[in-house]
């Protein structure tokens, strides 16, 4: 019989790194034990923040909107400096009991400001270090990480840069013609005049699968990820432009088949109306109508 291969979390249950309420409740020692490393390492533990579908790249700034109801979610189990691991659940809300299984590679943020409008908060994020996580924590429904800083390997050079920024840069400015209301996205790609950032500040809006997102912000390579990020923008891009040719062409065909059946219809009318004219006279008007199509 085939093993079945084990998601990272199920792997960590299976090794006992997830600890459980229940666990710590039958283990007092283990209990004084956990905690006294949390703050002998508090540095290296932080609680992971549950947005889902979302992945964010390291090293930037940005404001993303939340619904009211998840924002709040987050904001009550920040720590005290307002920091989090952003991690990327691959099944949230769990279905029939299922425990949530996380991937375990994410990326530190530190909320710097928030506002709050009729139904959503407006958050100013400052993403930090790419990091992976060892071990879950699960107490009562708030899990909290602890985690090793990941050091990418940052290896553009200063004409690849260039590149990569024009190319994003008329990308977005293509896409944002099909966009109603996307002025206020692409000023935010625009102004950002560091390559990473901007990689970064885009990242958000590829319309792919969160595995796929999450695939990008596991390379350490920026210069492979930029270049990865960009072939999959052109990509959307251009597949945006020719779903609207291919709109734009049904519209033209179907308005032309519609201009066909009223002609006839019309033209069947009149004919009705010339039953007691003349053939001549009918055939006139008949060929008039065709003309004028």
């Amino acid at each position: 019989m085939k093993n079945k291969k084990l998601s990272f979390t199920q792997k960590l249950r299976k090794d006992e790194e997830i600890i459980k309420p229940e666990d710590i409740k039958q283990n007092t020692a283990k209990e004084e034990m956990i905690q006294e490393n949390m703050n002998q390492n508090n540095e290296k533990k932080l609680p992971i923040l549950l947005i889902p579908n979302t992945i964010l790249l390291p090293h930037t700034d940005m404001v993303i909107n939340l619904e009211k109801s998840q924002a709040e979610n987050v904001l009550k189990v920040l720590n005290e400096e307002e920091n989090g691991i952003i991690l990327s659940p691959k099944n949230f809300p769990p279905e029939n009991g299922e425990a949530v299984e996380f991937y375990d590679v994410g990326t530190i943020l530190e909320i710097k400001n928030l506002q709050e409008t009729e139904d959503q908060y407006l958050l100013e994020l400052q993403i930090k270090d790419k990091v992976h996580i060892t071990q879950i924590t699960d107490n009562h429904g708030i899990y909290f990480g602890e985690y090793e800083v990941i050091q990418e390997e940052n290896n553009i050079t200063t004409d690849e840069a260039y590149t990569i920024k024009e190319s994003i840069d008329q990308a977005s400015k293509a896409i944002s013609q099909l966009i109603p209301n996307s002025e206020y996205i692409l000023q935010q790609i625009l102004q950002k005049q560091n390559v990473n950032e901007k990689i970064a500040e885009i990242f958000p809006y590829l319309k792919v699968t969160i595995d796929k997102k999450q695939e990008l912000l596991e390379i350490n390579s920026t210069k492979i990820r930029a270049f990865k990020i960009i072939q999959l923008l052109l990509e959307q891009k251009d597949a945006m432009y020719l779903q609207v040719d291919i709109a734009k062409k049904l519209s033209d065909n179907m308005s032309e088949a519609h201009k066909q059946n009223l002609l006839r219809e019309q033209m069947k009318m009149i004919q009705e109306e010339l039953d007691m004219v003349d053939d001549e006279t009918s055939q006139t008007y008949t060929e008039r109508i065709k003309e004028a199509n």
